[in-house]
């Protein structure tokens, strides 16, 4: 018979095991994990705590979709409009069809056929409700869609007078820019002049040849009255379904950028917490002034294990507080440490006997 691997764990390995679990609540032993082991140990834990801490702000940024800012419970018309718009455009042979690039989907673009460019000036559709009040807007244009496109469209709408005149004023209105390379739309409640959503979304994450007008191609008929509730669910669907296409890349793109920010800043927020130990540590009378300004560091970066794992939990509990929950807990446990580890005073006798014991080695 074979003889079985002999599994049982190394009292090493238990040693450490037990003394990383114990530091999570131990500033004691946090502390003289920081000066008695690898510096590795220190360098791993500051990049897997500023990793973890930032779990439930990636998830929330990952999570977003291009169709949230219609996921309200009054929409305003903005349903109804869109339908109405994508049932004009066929009606009238209007059609717009995202053209693939097979090297860089980056040039995917957006072609017209049966419409001219607008330049945002002028509408090519619009949308009034029962009470004949304009609730909706759509563009073309031709080109990328800049800030002064953007700007016309949103805070210089014409108003023509009987008399000839033109003036202009901010609108109050859903409006959806399709342009080459990018569709934005925004939200507006009826009688309000200030937008309660909006997308800026691209081409690059749809199929080649993907029309417009198959939003309201569902399977269902608009005219067949038992399928008129089905026709128009399905197509509202299609119509988020569009938006979230749209959004993909930018969510992924926000998301690296965001999680990779607060990475940083959790990093940087340890580095300069081991200068505060450092720092903390520098009184004439103060037995731990003997720490280097390298173990200061460590003994920061051993200390953010705890703070980064309730992070986590705190992240997810309360999303307001997860890009600030790390530097908050390990501003306090730095600051408990500093207050009680690292004071003659309130010090432990075993961390006092080991810079005893290290300064007589270096007297020596």
């Amino acid at each position: 018979m074979k003889n079985k691997k002999n599994t049982k764990i190394s009292a090493k390995t238990k040693e450490n095991a037990k003394l990383l679990f114990k530091s999570l609540i131990s500033n004691d032993t946090a502390i003289i994990g920081a000066r008695k082991k690898g510096w590795w140990w220190a360098v791993l834990m500051l990049f897997f705590s500023a990793a973890v801490a930032i779990i439930p702000s990636t998830v929330s940024s990952g999570s977003r979709d291009g169709s949230d800012f219609l996921n309200v419970t009054n929409v305003s018309g903005y349903d109804v409009s869109f339908r109405r718009m994508v049932e004009n455009f066929k009606e009238k042979g209007i059609e717009l069809t995202i053209r693939v690039d097979a090297e860089d989907k980056k040039n995917n673009y957006l072609e017209a056929t049966g419409i001219e460019s607008s330049q945002g000036l002028e509408p090519i559709y619009r949308h009034y409700n029962k009470d004949r009040r304009l609730d909706f807007e759509a563009y073309y244009h031709n080109d990328v869609i800049d800030e002064l496109t953007l700007s016309t469209c949103v805070n210089n709408i014409p108003v023509f007078a009987s008399d000839g005149s033109t003036t202009y004023t901010s609108r109050a209105s859903s409006m959806v820019i399709f342009g080459k390379y990018q569709v934005v739309s925004y939200l507006y409640m009826t009688g309000s002049t200030t937008p309660s959503g909006s997308i800026v979304g691209n081409y690059q994450s749809f199929k080649s040849d993907y029309k417009l007008t198959s939003i309201i191609d569902n399977g269902f008929e608009k005219d067949n009255v038992e399928q008129y509730n089905d026709y128009v669910n399905a197509t509202w669907n299609n119509v988020k379904a569009f938006y979230s296409t749209a959004y993909k890349t930018t969510v992924f793109a926000t998301t690296w950028q965001t999680a990779l920010i607060i990475f940083g800043i959790n990093v940087a927020i340890t580095l300069f917490m081991g200068l505060m130990v450092f720092v903390l540590t520098r009184g004439k009378q103060n037995p731990f002034r003997i720490y280097t300004f390298w173990e200061a560091q460590k003994i920061a970066y051993w200390a953010t294990i705890a703070p980064g794992l309730l992070s986590i939990a705190l992240g997810f509990l309360m999303s307001s507080f997860a890009q600030v929950s790390f530097p908050m807990l390990l501003g306090i446990r730095v600051m408990w440490m500093s207050m009680k580890s690292l004071r003659p005073e309130t010090a432990n006798e075993a961390l006092l006997e080991d810079v005893k014991k290290d300064r007589v080695v270096n007297e020596k």
